[in-house]
């Protein structure tokens, strides 16, 4: 698939810290722009055969799918990384995604989190994204290979017109192949759910049935 890449401007020392403005990435599937990257790294890291970012800041990252994609996404069998990854702080500020069909993109206010990608785990921390219907937090770890065995801790808000705040913790744990969802609602709603997911083909399945499974198994009680 061919990828047209385009950089208005660049700014800074290889060595870091350095910007990069104006970048767009075209192919057949999709358009990506962003509007700045920030990158402060230790060049000198790769000596010992990893990567360390300490700051990697983003800025306006809008992503358009030009094509609807009517298979669903297969997990490959392994994630390969040439290093290993140590990115101290993440921040990503503006992000929106329309997909071919879609009026309404998907829109992030920001996004923040701590990563240490190798090549046996990936290991996600201080999570934090905002958006201005709902708020993320927590950790998340995964083997990026086989059937992706994951643990998460996560806690969240939503809001919804003209109902308290809806606060709720959720845990998910297990593999592709077999995964435990648990989720518990904070007052003024009282709710416990435990789901337990047992299917070969999740590896392929669509995430709005997976979503709409999770949905529909929690109900809301007013105390």
């Amino acid at each position: 698939m061919p990828i047209d890449l385009r950089v208005d401007d660049v700014s800074g020392r290889l060595a870091g810290p350095f910007s990069l403005i104006g970048v767009r990435v075209d192919t057949e599937t999709m358009t990506v722009d962003i509007d700045q990257v920030n990158v402060d790294w230790s060049p000198a890291s790769l000596l010992a055969g990893n990567l360390s970012v300490e700051r990697l800041y983003i800025t306006g990252l809008a992503i358009v799918q030009l094509v609807q994609n009517s298979e669903p996404v297969v997990l490959p069998d392994r994630l390969p990384l040439p290093l290993d990854v140590r990115l101290d702080k993440l921040e990503l500020s503006g992000f929106t995604y329309r997909g071919a069909n879609s009026e309404t993109p998907f829109e992030l206010e920001q996004v923040r989190l701590k990563a240490d990608l190798r090549d046996e785990r990936f290991i996600l921390e201080n999570i934090n994204i905002i958006s201005t219907e709902f708020q993320l937090s927590g950790r998340a770890e995964f083997e990026p290979f086989g059937m992706y065995s994951i643990d998460s801790d996560l806690q969240w808000e939503i809001e919804i017109p003209d109902m308290p705040v809806i606060k709720g913790v959720s845990t998910v744990s297990g593999a592709t192949d077999r995964l435990t969802l648990r989720t518990e609602l904070s007052p003024p709603y009282s709710s416990e759910a435990n789901m337990v997911i047992e299917d070969h083909s999740i590896r392929s399945a669509y995430l709005r049935p997976l979503l709409y499974l999770v949905l529909s198994s929690t109900k809301l009680c007013r105390e």
